[in-house]
C-alpha cells in the first residue's frame, strides 16, 4: 500500500471495532486471542488487506501485506489469526509464519459474526472456530443438532434467520439449526463462547434496541438486558478468563463531545453484568466523541486502538477499567514488501548465468564457427506453433511446483486449485513461491535438456511437428542443447525481456530465439522438412550393370 493510500485509510478508521471477528465499519479490525492482537486494514475498495500485529511483551510490526480478498469478518484462536472472505473463502495466518497463511475449507457464506470457542465447548477436544452466517430453510428437526461434517449449499433462505457452524478438523458443521429470535437488515451482530455456551449479542442499528441469547445444550434462550446496556452502543464482546465481557459506550455517556467507554462483565452465576467504567490514572477516560475506536483483546486484557492528531495510539484494559498509559503505535507509514523469495531467486538467477557461461567457455569450438545455414527447403516454425508448444511444455512443471511448494492446508487436506489460485496472487513473492519457481525452471530445463537431445523436440514440439536443429540440418549436441534451454529460464523469468524475445523470433532471418543464437540452433517444421537425399556412390566405383557374360 502507497503512503498516500496509506494516510486515506487511517483517515476513515471505524467507529467502533470488534475483539472475536465482528465486522467493523470501513473495513478495519481489531482481533485478539491469548497470544498476540492483530490490526486488520482493507483498502478504499475493500479487494486487498494489511495486517499489524502486537505478540505479548513484543512490540507492533507489520504482520503481512497486500493480501488479496474482501474482508467479512475476522477471529483469533491460540497464535493464530483466521480472516474470513466474502464467497466463504477461509485464511489462517499462524504467528510464526505470517507469509506462508494456511487456507481452510470454504463456508457456504459470509458470516455475520466468528469467535473462538475454548477447549470443552461442545465436548470438542480442542479450541475450535465458530461462524454465525444467515440460515437457509429450517431443517429437518432430526437433522439440527449435528446433521452433517459439510456446510449445505444455499437453499432458499428464510429471511431473518442465522445458523452457527462450528470447525473441527477443518470441517464446517452445523451446531444449530435457526435462532429463534430473527434478525433484521439492520443488526449488527457480535459473539463469544465458553465452554458451556455461546452468546450473541444483537443490536439493531436502527432503533438502537439490543438483544442478548444464549445458545446451551442444544437449546437458544433469550437473557434480559437492563440499562444501560439495553440501548448500548456495543464494540467489542469477548472472553476473558473464562468470562464474557462486553465493551460498550452508551449515548447517556456522549456529554460535551466525549465518549467514555464501559466494561461490562457476565456473572456466570447470576447471569446479570457487572459494570465497570475505564479509567486512567484514578479519572474517568474520554475520548472526543468522533474519535474512531478499535477494540480488541490481548491476553487477559481489553486492548484499544485509536487515532489522534494523526498519530495511532494504543492501550490495554483490565476488567477493573484500569487503563494503562496510551503509547503511539510506532509503525512504519506503510507495511514493507516481503522481498525474501525474490532475494532466493535473484541468487538462484546468478546461479543460471553462471552455468550459461561454463558451456560457453569450456566448451566452445576451437574452429571459428560457420556461419549458421538451414538446409535448402527446410521451413523455420511458425511463431504461434512455437509459443502453443511451449505452453503445453510448460504447463505441468509450473504445476508440479506449485503443488509441491503450495500453502499447506489446514488439517493437511488437498488444496483446491481455486485456493491455490487465490494463495499464489497474496504475496509479491514469498519463499514458497521461489521454491516453486525454481523447481519449475530446473525441471523444465532438465526436461527440454533430456528430449531433445534423445529426440531432437520436446512433446509438445512433437504434437506440433516441429524440431531442434543446428546448422546445416545436423542434430544439436550436448552444447547446444544445454546453452538453449538454460537461457530459456531468463527468458521466461523476465517477462518484458520474454516479450523482447517473441519480437527478436519475428524478425530475423531463420527465427531464432536468443537461447538459439547462443546455440547455433533453429526450430525448423519437420511437416515440411524434405526427406533426406539418398547417399551418393563413390566416384571410382563403376555403376551396376548386368553381369559379365562368361
Amino acid at each position: 500500500m502507497s503512503a498516500a493510500a496509506w494516510a486515506r485509510a487511517v483517515a476513515f478508521l471505524c467507529i467502533l471495532g470488534a475483539s472475536a471477528g465482528q465486522v467493523a465499519a470501513d473495513g478495519q479490525y481489531l482481533t485478539g486471542a491469548e497470544r498476540a492482537v492483530w490490526l486488520v486494514i482493507c483498502d478504499e475498495q475493500l479487494a486487498r488487506f494489511d495486517i499489524a500485529a502486537k505478540p505479548i511483551g513484543k512490540d507492533w510490526r507489520w504482520f503481512a501485506n497486500g493480501i488479496s480478498g474482501k474482508v467479512v469478518a475476522t477471529g483469533a484462536m491460540g497464535d493464530g489469526l483466521h480472516v474470513l472472505l466474502s464467497g466463504g473463502g477461509y485464511l489462517i495466518f499462524p504467528l510464526s509464519q505470517p507469509s506462508s497463511p494456511l487456507v481452510g475449507r470454504t463456508l457456504h457464506a459470509a458470516p455475520l459474526a466468528v469467535c473462538a470457542a475454548p477447549a470443552g465447548f461442545d465436548s470438542a477436544d480442542a479450541p475450535t472456530i465458530l461462524a454465525i452466517t444467515p440460515s437457509a430453510a429450517p431443517p429437518d428437526p432430526a437433522s439440527q443438532a449435528h446433521p452433517s461434517s459439510e456446510p449445505p449449499a444455499p437453499q432458499s433462505a428464510a429471511p431473518g434467520g442465522w445458523a452457527v457452524y462450528q470447525n473441527l478438523g477443518n470441517q464446517w458443521r452445523q451446531l444449530t439449526g435457526p435462532a429463534q429470535q430473527p434478525i433484521g437488515p439492520n443488526d449488527k451482530l457480535l459473539a463469544t463462547a465458553t465452554e458451556t455456551a455461546l452468546y450473541v449479542f444483537i443490536r439493531d442499528t436502527a432503533s438502537g434496541h439490543n438483544r442478548l441469547v444464549r445458545w446451551e445444550a442444544g437449546q437458544w434462550t433469550p437473557l434480559k438486558l437492563e440499562p444501560p446496556l439495553a440501548r448500548a452502543e456495543a464494540p467489542a464482546m469477548t472472553r476473558l478468563d473464562g468470562k464474557v465481557v462486553l465493551v460498550f459506550a452508551t449515548t447517556a455517556e456522549l456529554q460535551g463531545a466525549k465518549k467514555a467507554l464501559t466494561i461490562a462483565v457476565l456473572s456466570p452465576q447470576q447471569q446479570k453484568f457487572i459494570y465497570q467504567p475505564m479509567v486512567l490514572a484514578d479519572a474517568a477516560a474520554t475520548w472526543p466523541g468522533d474519535t474512531p475506536i478499535l477494540v480488541g483483546r490481548l491476553g487477559d486484557r481489553v486492548a484499544l486502538v485509536w487515532d489522534k492528531e494523526e498519530t495511532r495510539h494504543f492501550t490495554t484494559c483490565g476488567l477493573d477499567g484500569q487503563l494503562l498509559a496510551p503509547v503511539e503505535m510506532k509503525l512504519l507509514p506503510g507495511p514493507p514488501q516481503d522481498d525474501s523469495g525474490r532475494r532466493i531467486l535473484d541468487y538462484f538467477m546468478w546461479a543460471v548465468m553462471v552455468a550459461i557461461f561454463i558451456p560457453l567457455l569450456a566448451f566452445r569450438p576451437r574452429t571459428p564457427p560457420k556461419p549458421f545455414v538451414l538446409g535448402k527447403g527446410v521451413r523455420t516454425a511458425p511463431l504461434g506453433r512455437r509459443l502453443t508448444a511451449l505452453v503445453v511444455d510448460f504447463l505441468p512443471f509450473y504445476m508440479l511446483g506449485f503443488v509441491v511448494f503450495r500453502p499447506q492446508g489446514l488439517g493437511g487436506h488437498s488444496l483446491e486449485w481455486s485456493e491455490i489460485w487465490r494463495i499464489a496472487q497474496q504475496y509479491s513473492m514469498s519463499p514458497a513461491g521461489a521454491y516453486a519457481q525454481i523447481l519449475t525452471f530446473l525441471s523444465f530445463t532438465a526436461y527440454g535438456v533430456v528430449m531433445e537431445l534423445r529426440f531432437g523436440a520436446t512433446v509438445g514440439k512433437l504434437i506440433f511437428k516441429l524440431r531442434v536443429t543446428a546448422s546445416e540440418g545436423t542434430r544439436a549436441g550436448l552444447r547446444a542443447v544445454l546453452l538453449r534451454n538454460l537461457v530459456k529460464i531468463v527468458e521466461l523469468y523476465w517477462p518484458p525481456l520474454f516479450l523482447l524475445i517473441v519480437l527478436l523470433v519475428a524478425l530475423n532471418r531463420n527465427h531464432q530465439r536468443l537461447g538459439d543464437l547462443m546455440g547455433q540452433t533453429a526450430v525448423i517444421d519437420s511437416s515440411a522438412t524434405p526427406p533426406e537425399p539418398a547417399e551418393s556412390q563413390p566416384a571410382d566405383k563403376p555403376p551396376p550393370g548386368p553381369p559379365p557374360s562368361e
